[in-house]
């Protein structure tokens, strides 16, 4: 079942804000989209400058992860 089938438009804008926060708890995944969403346009005004500071604090969590040979994971219940 699709988002649109759900009678729940995409709110793009919401994404960003939700991909901002994943990025600032050093998701790597969140920072990426963030970038991405600034070099497009994608519900957020096109942005380089954000778009390159995005990319770059993904850089810096890649490099942590291979760094500290980690992947990412999933934390273990007890």
């Amino acid at each position: 079942m699709g988002i649109e089938k759900a009678s729940m438009p995409p709110n793009k804008p919401v994404a960003f804000e939700y991909a901002v926060k994943a990025c600032d708890l050093h998701d790597l995944r969140g920072c990426v989209n963030a970038s991405i969403m600034c070099r497009k346009g994608d519900g957020i005004p096109v942005d380089e400058k954000k778009a390159e500071e995005f990319k770059a604090r993904a850089i810096e969590i890649q490099k942590m992860y291979k760094e500290e040979n980690q992947g990412i994971g999933f934390q273990q219940g007890i």
